[in-house]
């Protein structure tokens, strides 16, 4: 059942729930229908920031200067894939050593996910990264068994209480700022986006509702952002089939020029005028007005090539997708203001001088080599936007000292909070993480579900 915390406050008054969920997107959702269907008498409660349609101004409560960055902080049923939910990469075996997964182990669970989502990747052992397309986007909303849980939606989880050992309740209010409640539960799970959990957990040390710390919160973040090195007319001598975004084909790849460095090339056919390119450009202008208008000093790095007079020749345009790696340098913890439910803001120490350090040049030159293009036309100034691939700052690690979850996915030192998002992957093995993310559902369901033992083994 769907309950509306805007206009419904006494359904889950002196309610225990067994187990108590934020975020009805990706994890959250394919969490909740797991436990659900390994025990039916299970009661569960999914508790979702948005409505019923989605939002992307879910962002306005997180960071103070950005209140929108992009589709990864969608609101609503089903989060953000809402937005994209079409293109999975194909994970990389180096991810799974940080991860403490065996290959046999996911061979088990993709075949599971297989049989139940009807999706399917295979491991990749290449350097260059593949990705894969699917004919019918995942939308996490249309997963959702409302008929065998709760759902209750317009809620903003404000704080987690806890003793020194366990989480006693989550303290939630309503969107509308007229109805607030505690949430009891025997178990959480924390779902939603990671730079969200990141602000709950750190807020709610900082006002010693959480008394359990832990000092790697917010800390070796990692982003994914995109620069356009410029475009060439088609020129037929090569083959880019394969590393192009919009072929046809259900598999394209990425062209990687360093070894040492994760960062690929893909490109994006332009056929004469396309629709979907001039919506592109119309946004990235808005975006650099906003940006001239209001966050000039925050985003120096951020530059918009918008050449209307070479529109229609475009044949291919050339995205470079940089991977950052994690790094302690890299962090984010709470600013000295606070948004409109109490929670202080996050601040990130994390900018885009990295640029550089490339030597772009030596790109260019391998692209005329690789590919045999004659004419690179330049991006007088590079563009870079985030791709919403928000890693790091919840690492998952043996110890406390250097992880904030254990490999069962519980927070370390507290009996029942857990933790399934991207803020646990530790590098850009995967660069869009979705695929891997919904194996590590499956698996924990499955680990949780162990009540016999204390405490599961790892895999």
């Amino acid at each position: 059942m769907i309950y509306d915390f805007n206009q419904e406050t006494n359904f889950f008054k002196d309610k225990i729930f067994d187990y108590c969920i934020v975020g009805s997107g990706l994890a959250g959702s394919i969490i909740s229908n797991n436990l659900i269907l390994k025990n039916p008498k299970y009661k569960i409660l999914l508790v979702e920031f948005g409505g019923r349609s989605f939002d992307h101004k879910i962002i306005s409560t997180v960071f103070q200067k950005n209140k929108y960055i992009n589709k990864s902080f969608v609101s609503g049923l089903g989060g953000s894939t809402n937005t994209w939910a079409g293109t999975l990469s194909i994970p990389n075996l180096e991810e799974l050593k940080d991860l403490n997964i065996t290959k046999e182990t996911l061979d088990k669970y993709q075949a599971k996910v297989k049989k139940e989502l009807n999706i399917h990747s295979p491991l990749s052992y290449k350097s260059n990264p593949i990705f894969k397309k699917n004919k019918n986007p995942l939308r996490a909303k249309n997963l959702l068994l409302t008929e065998s849980y709760d759902l209750l939606i317009n809620s903003y989880v404000q704080s987690i209480f806890s003793d020194k050992k366990k989480i006693k309740y989550l303290k939630i209010k309503s969107n509308n700022f007229k109805n607030s409640s505690k949430l009891f539960s025997k178990n959480f799970i924390l779902c939603n986006n990671s730079y969200s959990i990141i602000q709950l957990l750190l807020n709610s040390i900082n006002s010693k509702d959480l008394k359990i710390n832990n000092i790697n919160i917010g800390k070796n973040i990692s982003n994914h952002p995109i620069i356009n090195l410029g475009y060439f007319v088609n020129h037929n001598k090569y083959d880019l089939a394969d590393y192009t975004i919009n072929n046809d084909k259900n598999l394209y790849k990425g062209y990687r020029f360093f070894k040492k460095n994760k960062s690929h090339i893909s490109f994006y056919r332009v056929d004469k005028m396309n629709l979907n390119i001039f919506i592109f450009y119309i946004k990235q202008l808005l975006k650099k007005i906003l940006f001239l208008i209001k966050f000039k000093k925050d985003f120096k790095y951020l530059k918009i090539p918008f050449i209307f007079k070479n529109f229609f020749s475009i044949k291919y345009l050339i995205f470079m997708f940089i991977e950052i790696d994690n790094s302690v340098k890299y962090q984010t913890n709470l600013s000295n203001v606070k948004n409109q439910y109490g929670n202080y803001f996050l601040k990130l120490n994390f900018n885009y001088n990295f640029l550089k350090d490339f030597d772009f040049e030596y790109i260019y030159k391998k692209l005329k080599l690789d590919f045999n293009i004659e004419d690179i036309n330049k991006s007088k100034n590079l563009l870079s936007f985030d791709t919403s691939h928000h890693m790091g700052g919840l690492l998952m690690g043996p110890k406390c000292s250097n992880s904030v979850i254990d490999f069962n996915f519980k927070y370390h030192n507290a009996d029942n909070l857990y933790i399934i998002s991207n803020g646990i992957f530790p590098n850009h093995g995967s660069i869009n993480p979705s695929y891997l993310l919904i194996l590590l559902c499956f698996i924990f369901v499955d680990k949780i579900f162990k009540k016999d033992e204390k405490t599961p083994k790892n895999i």
